[in-house]
């Protein structure tokens, strides 16, 4: 993801190009309790910039808070058909186990679904201790 993430902004180096990790997006939208006007501000700049990368979906610990925020997050860009771009581990069916319909159906109705099979790479790369 960030290889792709860094491709195009290499090409495109004019366009708003950003990336999250979803365990990240959780993180600050449960801070948020605290201090909501600072999670607004981040999720204004998540929901309008050109490109937006989201790694790792479904990885997190999904409150109800966190799931709406997503939900707000992945509407804006579905109705104003801004690219995002979505990684998981994880198959649709438990991401809408996890989420909900509303979230999944506007993933599979804008987004094309691209497996990657084979070893993960990060298992023949770890340190032996």
């Amino acid at each position: 993801m960030k290889a792709l993430h860094d491709n195009i902004l290499e090409k495109y180096p004019d366009l708003i190009i950003r990336r999250v990790r979803m365990i990240d997006f959780a993180d600050e939208a449960k801070k948020a309790f605290q201090d909501d006007s600072f999670f607004q501000i981040s999720l204004k700049k998540l929901k309008n910039s050109s490109i937006l990368f989201i790694d790792d979906i479904g990885v997190e610990n999904a409150s109800p808070y966190v799931i709406e925020s997503f939900f707000q997050l992945i509407d804006y860009r579905y109705t104003q058909s801004i690219p995002t771009i979505l990684s998981s581990n994880q198959s649709l069916e438990e991401l809408t186990e996890k989420y909900n319909a509303q979230i999944t159906s506007r993933l599979m109705e804008k987004c094309k679904s691209i497996q990657f099979t084979g070893k993960d790479r990060r298992q023949s790369i770890r340190p032996s201790f």
